[in-house]
Order: C-alpha cells, then sequence, then structure tokens
C-alpha cells in the first residue's frame, strides 16, 4: 500500500478495506479500529428486545409457526408440495387435523446490545455487537435531515449515533477516487460517475435501483451508497449522496 491514493480516506481495492493506508476487516474486534482511527469521541450503548416466535415440524410434511397475531401458519415441507398454507386459531386445532407435530421450538426473547462508537469530527460511526464490528458508517448529509425526514420514528440513541459533523475525506474504488470535502463531488450523478459505479452491476437489488448503489466486493465486504433526492417541488431540490455503509454481508443482520 505504498500508492498515495492508498494512504489517503477509504479504500476499497479488489475485496480488501483500507483506511489511511491501514487494512481493516469487518467483523474484527473494535479494538483494532481505535487504533487506526483513534479514540471515539462517544460510545452510544442501545438496546432491543427480539422476539423470536414459536415454531413445529411435522417430519416430511408440514412446517407451522405461531405469527405475530398468535394464529399458527402451517405450510408445506418441501416433500409435500402439494399441501395449500393454512391458518389455525391455535397449534390444537392444527393437531387435529394434521395429527401430531414431530418437533418443537419456543426460543425466547433476548436482548440484543448494540454499540456505536462514534468519530465526530471524522464524520464516522462504527456499529459494535460483542465487541466485534458490523458496519462502518460514513455520514455526508447533514444529521439534522436525517432525524428530521429519514428516521422519525428510530429510538434516540439510534439518532444519537450520527457524527456531528461529515465526513470530508477520501474515498477510493479500485484506483476511482472522489474528494468528499468538494460539495459538487457530494452530487449524486456527479459521485457515481467519479467512482466509476454508474453500470448495472451496481444496481441494488429489488425496485429501488435508483436509490442506492452497492459494491459486492466479497461476501465479506460489501458497500452501499445511499442517495437522499427531494421529491416535494415545493422544497429545494437536493440529489446527493447521504451516506456510505460498509458491512459484511453475512455478519450485518446477525
Amino acid at each position: 500500500m505504498s500508492n498515495s491514493i492508498y494512504d489517503k480516506g477509504f479504500v476499497i481495492k479488489d475485496s480488501l478495506f483500507y483506511y489511511n493506508g491501514n487494512k481493516i476487516t469487518i467483523n474484527e474486534s473494535i479494538d483494532h479500529f481505535v487504533k487506526v482511527i483513534g479514540k471515539p469521541d462517544r460510545i452510544i450503548t442501545d438496546s432491543e428486545k427480539v422476539h423470536f416466535d414459536k415454531s413445529w415440524k411435522w417430519k416430511n410434511r408440514y412446517e407451522a409457526f405461531e405469527n405475530y397475531e398468535h394464529k399458527i401458519i402451517v405450510s408445506a415441507a418441501k416433500q409435500n408440495n402439494d399441501y395449500v398454507d393454512k391458518q389455525f386459531n391455535t397449534i390444537g386445532d392444527a393437531v387435529k387435523e394434521l395429527g401430531q407435530f414431530d418437533e418443537y421450538q419456543n426460543e425466547k426473547d433476548e436482548l440484543e446490545i448494540r454499540q456505536f462508537y462514534v468519530w465526530d469530527n471524522l464524520g464516522i460511526s462504527i456499529w459494535v455487537e460483542k465487541t466485534r464490528v458490523v458496519q462502518v458508517n460514513i455520514t455526508l448529509l447533514p444529521p439534522a435531515i436525517f432525524r428530521g425526514f429519514l428516521f422519525e420514528d428510530e429510538d434516540p440513541e439510534f439518532k444519537a449515533s450520527f457524527p456531528k459533523k461529515l465526513y470530508s475525506g477520501e474515498f477510493t474504488y479500485n484506483e476511482k477516487t472522489v474528494n468528499l470535502k468538494s460539495l459538487k463531488n457530494l452530487e449524486w450523478e456527479n459521485f457515481i460517475k467519479e467512482l466509476d459505479i454508474t453500470d448495472s452491476k451496481f444496481d441494488p437489488p429489488g425496485d429501488s435501483k435508483g436509490w442506492s448503489r452497492e459494491i459486492r466486493a466479497s461476501d465479506d465486504l460489501y458497500a452501499i451508497f445511499n442517495r437522499y433526492k427531494t421529491t416535494n417541488e415545493t422544497s429545494p431540490k437536493i440529489d446527493v449522496i447521504s451516506s456510505i455503509n460498509i458491512f459484511s454481508y453475512g455478519k450485518k443482520n446477525n
């Protein structure tokens, strides 16, 4: 990593990820990030209760789960394709029609604790779970806009995880560099053109192709470039990159 373009800001080269010339890896210890980036200005702790529904299995025939209305939804196992999904009021009603189930799982509620290490002056925050890095967030749009329009229903801890300042360094992808200190480069069309990610292979899945771009460097290294665009004709026209999220596909939602 002796070339100067790799020594400034964030870099994705092939399937590797760097910050200021230092190699970093998603899902590694936050301690390494702190050594590379420096001590964070704040650490925000957020907790969320996660509920796991009850489930049942009839070997090679049916599978069932309890939905949010506490109804029992039965569907066919792979070996029983002729069965049509059916809803029952209780598992007892299902047993009366289908016979006794073979397996039952009842996973309890768990308290999921996540932390955000925040570097206010750098415009960076890192989502951490159990001391491991889950996602690196690069903020490019003033948090007040996020809070006012995008995250009205989010909890206070999550809102507080946004840095107080914006990232104004460089971002490089396969030797194409964008200086994000330039307001012109923050404009969406300019940004994706400069980083050379206009091709359809960078389209996100689903129906939101116009609202983000994705770099799938490997299963362990994904980057999403999020767009913010005003649609109200009475509002000032804004069409910019709002943030960059870097994560491991297999770890992001674990």
